[in-house]
């Protein structure tokens, strides 16, 4: 507990706080966040009327980027949480409070949406493409004839996806009509990264470099085995991809030759992260890795109690990352430490690839509860209850 004995100065400032409060209170009418520890139970009552069949709308610009990340000097009262639930449903939170500003029935589980200044895209496993503004109201959805088992991503106006009919779409990021498609001939299952005016997706034990305005292939190479739930991770030129048999390859964007490559003890799986000459993953021998990106050896690795699935995100010098031992680990992005671990008993984690922002973490866990923790030290500052499990979540102006 914090000390209660405060001077003068301090009890204006708690007046002061204490009217704020007041007033936040207020205008959230029905908030369904709450502050406080681990074992606090916060309640979420649907605020929000929503259609459940998809149809087609219109929608603004559609430009921005960051892909789900928001500026830190942004207020987090400004700031929505965009997550899905398992139950189909789509959710805008107040990232300051945890308050649910809306929420959408949609078709299939929603993947981690990818956030855009005043709009978000979001794709689900029932093959559809979603658009909303910030305010929760669909812009435009579309089907894309098969299972969407990654995220959604936006750049130049353009949001692409994957299929499991080895197809990748370029929607129409205003309209959300096709502007191109490409057959890679195999499953897609990862996230597709563009970078520099290229679009990047691995298939069937290949990696291919796609125009990203025309969908033309630029260039395609083997990378040994399959990469089933792994996503390419493009930095500095250099494309980054795991596959089934442990691989981590490091590949020039220009013609996809590999610089070096790294064997992990097992399949990996995620969107590696790259930071620092650094880049993280984890694999299915319960390791999260980290290898120096200049020559591929191995920096340090941290074993966990359970296959690490999901993509880390790195803030701070701290790698965050879950396992599906149930906890989210925060490790030193330097030596791999653990500074802090989060679980709650009998839950695991669902929302396993986090967002980091402004101080604080953002996950989901299976107790049908979305978080945002101390991004510091894993406290509890809110958990808000949902209707279902919750998928992983995005950050968005």
């Amino acid at each position: 507990m914090r000390d209660t004995r405060m001077p003068m100065r301090s009890v204006l400032a708690g007046l002061w706080s204490l009217c704020l409060l007041a007033t936040l209170m207020l205008a959230a009418c029905g908030s369904t966040g709450s502050k406080g520890s681990d074992q606090q139970q916060a309640s979420a009552t649907p605020t929000t009327t929503a259609q459940s069949t998809p149809t087609s709308g219109s929608g603004d610009n559609g430009n921005g980027g960051g892909g789900g990340g928001a500026p830190t000097q942004t207020p987090l009262s400004q700031l929505t949480a965009y997550v899905g639930g398992q139950d189909n449903m789509f959710y805008g939170f107040s990232a300051d409070s945890g308050a649910q500003r809306w929420h959408y029935t949609i078709a299939g589980t929603p993947n981690k949406p990818f956030a855009a200044p005043n709009m978000v895209f979001v794709s689900t496993q029932g093959g559809y493409v979603y658009a909303f503004s910030k305010s929760g109201s669909l812009l435009w959805s579309k089907s894309v004839s098969g299972t969407t088992l990654s995220r959604a991503t936006m750049d130049s106006g353009l949001v692409y996806v994957g299929t499991d009919q080895g197809r990748v779409f370029a929607l129409n990021s205003t309209s959300g009509d096709t502007a191109w498609y490409y057959d890679t001939g195999s499953q897609i299952t990862g996230t597709i990264p563009v970078s520099n005016g290229v679009a990047y997706t691995s298939s069937g034990g290949y990696l291919f470099a796609l125009n990203a305005t025309t969908g033309s292939q630029v260039w395609k190479v083997s990378i040994g085995s399959i990469s089933e739930f792994t996503s390419p991770t493009v930095s500095n030129n250099i494309v980054y991809i795991g596959n089934d048999s442990g691989i981590l390859s490091a590949r020039r964007t220009g013609d996809g030759s590999e610089v070096w490559h790294f064997q992990a003890g097992s399949q990996i799986s995620g969107k590696p992260a790259v930071a620092n000459g650094v880049v993280y993953f984890g694999a299915s021998d319960h390791n999260v890795y980290a290898v120096n990106t200049n020559n591929g050896s191995l920096k340090w690795k941290y074993q966990t109690g359970d296959s690490v699935n999901e993509s880390p995100t790195i803030s701070n010098g701290l790698v965050y990352s879950a396992s599906a031992d149930g906890s989210l680990y925060a490790l030193d992005a330097n030596s791999g430490a653990v500074k802090w671990r989060f679980s709650v008993t009998n839950y695991s984690v669902t929302g396993g690839w986090t967002s980091v922002t402004n101080g604080r973490v953002y996950l989901g866990m299976s107790d049908s509860r979305f978080y945002a923790l101390d991004a510091s030290n894993g406290h509890v500052i809110w958990k808000t209850q949902t209707s279902g499990p919750v998928t992983s979540p995005a950050i968005g102006q």
